[in-house]
């Protein structure tokens, strides 16, 4: 959600920078905050689950802003997905959040906190399925990615200015 906020307060939104976290937001955002809504952990584990619940409400609540935020930026053109850009800008944030996953994990062990399993770090969030832990999402996410931009250009853009186009005329040459 804080990225959310960075991206709107970035003036110059003609940068590289500013148009791969742009990318990053609205691509991660919406992944993040459609399961976080969907298959809310906290909801789903509930000895009771209800929306009378403040936290469950608070996180909930939390995850559809998010959802509604990376739609506005959409919506409102501040993001314009391309495959190249946009999917090496999905691997950079899940590489960066992979570093502040072992940062906060390594920092609840120093200082004896319970752990959170920051990103499914330590251990994977099925058990039954432990092939499924943080490096394969993040594989999966990225694959899932690229084609579902390549499925956007194929919906959105003219035959010559897609990405698939462009690297058979390139392979022409």
């Amino acid at each position: 959600m804080w990225l959310l906020v960075i991206v709107a307060f970035i003036k110059n939104r003609e940068t590289t920078f500013y148009k791969g976290l742009a990318d990053f937001t609205f691509i991660g955002g919406t992944a993040a905050g459609l399961i976080g809504t969907l298959f809310n952990m906290n909801f789903l584990n509930a000895d009771v689950p209800s929306f009378l619940n403040y936290d469950l409400l608070k996180g909930l609540l939390n995850h559809i802003v998010m959802v509604f935020g990376t739609l506005y930026l959409f919506v409102f053109n501040y993001v314009k997905l391309e495959v190249v850009r946009s999917t090496i800008s999905v691997a950079i944030g899940l590489i960066g959040f992979s570093i502040i996953g072992v940062i906060i994990n390594t920092l609840f062990k120093i200082f004896n906190i319970p752990s959170v399993n920051a990103m499914f770090m330590l251990e994977p969030p099925f058990k039954e399925y432990p092939f499924i832990n943080f490096l394969t999402i993040g594989i999966l996410g990225l694959l899932i990615t690229f084609i579902g931009i390549l499925i956007y250009e194929h919906f959105t853009l003219p035959k010559e200015e897609r990405w698939v186009t462009k690297m058979k005329l390139e392979r022409k040459r």
